[in-house]
């Protein structure tokens, strides 16, 4: 926790088939939130992480270190008896952020 009491967490905006935006953070699994609008979509994040982790800090639990997606699109060729379909698949591989700088030193 930083001195004034306030905590930093990466979060995803994903853009929604149906529109707007669905929101998830990588360092606490199930908060998911969503936003018809950019603007909404991070002010219904910034309440969700807010009940997020007063519910951890109420409940006695340690608030987790932020966890910083890495994405890299990846290509591959399917063969089918149609012609071949290329798919584009993104990996996110999470990485703690204190272990990304330990590793960093």
């Amino acid at each position: 926790m930083e001195a004034n009491g306030s905590y930093t967490f990466t979060m995803l905006f994903e853009p929604a088939e149906e529109g707007g935006y669905v929101v998830t953070c990588p360092a606490l699994p199930g908060l998911v939130t969503e936003g018809n609008t950019m603007e909404e979509a991070r002010s219904m994040a910034e309440d969700a992480l807010r009940l997020y982790l007063g519910t951890l800090i109420e409940d006695g639990m340690p608030i987790p270190s932020d966890r910083i997606p890495i994405t890299q699109p990846i290509e591959v060729a399917v063969l089918s008896y149609s012609p071949p379909v290329r798919i584009t698949i993104r990996i996110d591989l999470l990485i703690n952020r204190a272990n990304r700088k330990d590793s960093q030193s």
